[in-house]
């Protein structure tokens, strides 16, 4: 990570106070003094979290290596996906300014504003790297069943272009599949440099079989250096994650990926993954609990003991 350094003086007027932020061109903040902070000199704590809340604005959108190649996908991105033309970019920004100046709650939080921005960034001019090209091609062929692309008109509509077919449609129309894929599709498309990315949930919406490619794609990205961080409730993603790390270790794993149809890329080291559970504690607090792989991957225990219980739940009633 690159130093980053700002520039910026606060000098006060009257009831004002002006935040000058020199990183962004002279943006300059207006901030209102209350009686007592007029009389006294001191500021209240509002007042502090608004002036940390800009300054913390500058260093997030000027640190280009920083968190716009860390990128953040939420749980709800469907319903971001189809209204992100609606809650604009320069609507979101002064929203959040103005509830961050009143101190009240913000429409977003952080990370989502972030998500919808790099959404909004991305260009027909941008090519994602090299390194994504193959997974992009299974999103779309082997999930997909069809292409995700930009519309060139300036709101950047994305379009779905199912096999077969030569014109697009709105996302509005499609599955909530396409509408799950449309923005993983397009940041790899569309954006060269992707360091980290923080998956809410990447099963959602996915048939089973769906679940078990998308767990493919993400070895596939942690294996084109993409940090992956992400969380699920989904079965069926750890086990396929479970079988790559065993077949990683296995001497005869060359013939078995002939046979099943994977590649190296498909195959994941024990150092390169950690497991966390989740689990609720006492008051009401979430225990953390980091899980150990062993030979055949790693074992959890929320997900191994529902499924007993509904395997034990349906021997009773079948029989």
């Amino acid at each position: 990570m690159e130093d980053f350094s700002l520039e910026f003086s606060l000098r006060k007027f009257g009831k004002w106070i002006f935040i000058y932020l020199s990183q962004t061109g002279g943006k300059v903040s207006r901030l209102t003094l209350s009686e007592e902070e007029q009389k006294t000199g001191s500021l209240e704590d509002d007042n502090y979290r608004f002036i940390i809340n800009r300054l913390m604005d500058v260093v997030l959108a000027s640190y280009s290596d920083g968190i716009n190649d860390e990128i953040y996908f939420p749980a709800a991105r469907t319903g971001f996906m189809l209204t992100k033309d609606v809650i604009n970019k320069a609507g979101r920004k002064a929203a959040f300014n103005i509830a961050a100046e009143q101190g009240a709650m913000t429409p977003f939080v952080r990370p989502i504003n972030q998500f919808l921005d790099v959404i909004n960034d991305l260009t027909l001019d941008g090519k994602g790297s090299e390194n994504f090209a193959e997974v992009v091609k299974y999103l779309e062929c082997g999930m997909a069943d069809g292409t995700v692309e930009m519309s060139s008109m300036p709101n950047k509509e994305a379009m779905y272009i199912p096999d077969g077919k030569t014109t697009g449609l709105p996302l509005r129309i499609t599955s909530a599949v396409v509408t799950e894929l449309a923005p993983l599709i397009l940041i790899l498309k569309h954006k060269k440099y992707v360091d980290a990315i923080f998956y809410e949930e990447p099963e959602m919406c996915l048939h089973p079989q769906l679940q078990q490619k998308m767990a493919r794609v993400l070895c596939q990205l942690v294996n084109a250096k993409v940090q992956m961080n992400v969380t699920t409730p989904s079965d069926i993603i750890l086990q396929h994650i479970n079988n790559m790390l065993r077949l990683s270790a296995r001497e005869d794993r060359e013939e078995i990926c002939r046979q099943l149809g994977y590649m190296d890329e498909d195959l994941l080291l024990p150092q390169k993954v950690k497991v966390y559970q989740l689990t609720a504690g006492v008051s009401a607090k979430t225990k953390v609990e980091e899980l150990s792989c062993g030979k055949n991957g790693f074992a959890v225990p929320t997900f191994n003991d529902a499924l007993d219980r509904i395997m034990e739940e349906a021997y009773v009633i079948q029989e």
